[in-house]
């Protein structure tokens, strides 16, 4: 079996591996210091530039028109919800780093008239530690907004 390459010896395989070594908690991968690595480490597919592209197609329609709107994101435990937040919370927030990704450069271009020069309030909040939604989102709005202003 000489000459036989091992996939451990190509690349590193941890011993043990938990959920949150794949899971990303949308606080942290916007915090201080982590949304370039959050951006730098995200693939963008054709699917997921489109669903940007209809991301910032809702926000452009509510900074447009005023209007109020809502959406959601589902998805399955560890398919991305999260990630896909914090590069669109980088993108609302004018990082250069998302600007940069040449994935998103159509979605960013056809959004720009709407959108670039806006002061968008994007708060970041996860459910995994809340004991109620009233806690998690009414609490994570007045503390963010402390720490913003």
């Amino acid at each position: 079996m000489t000459g036989n390459v091992l996939l451990k010896d190509v690349i590193s395989i941890p011993e043990r591996a938990g959920t949150e070594d794949y899971v990303l908690k949308l606080t942290e991968g916007v915090g201080t210091g982590r949304l370039d690595n959050t951006i730098n480490d995200y693939v963008v597919t054709e699917d997921l530039a489109k669903a940007f592209e209809d991301a910032l197609d809702l926000v452009a329609a509510a900074v447009g028109d005023g209007a109020s709107r809502a959406s959601f994101l589902s998805g399955s435990f560890g398919s991305g919800k999260s990630h896909f937040m914090a590069v669109l919370y980088a993108l609302l927030g004018h990082n250069a780093t998302a600007r940069a990704k040449t994935e998103l450069q159509s979605a960013i271009a056809s959004h720009d008239p709407q959108l670039q020069g806006k002061k968008i309030l994007r708060l970041a909040f996860h459910f995994l530690d809340a004991q109620s939604i009233e806690q998690c989102v009414l609490g994570g709005y007045v503390q963010q907004i402390g720490v913003l202003h």
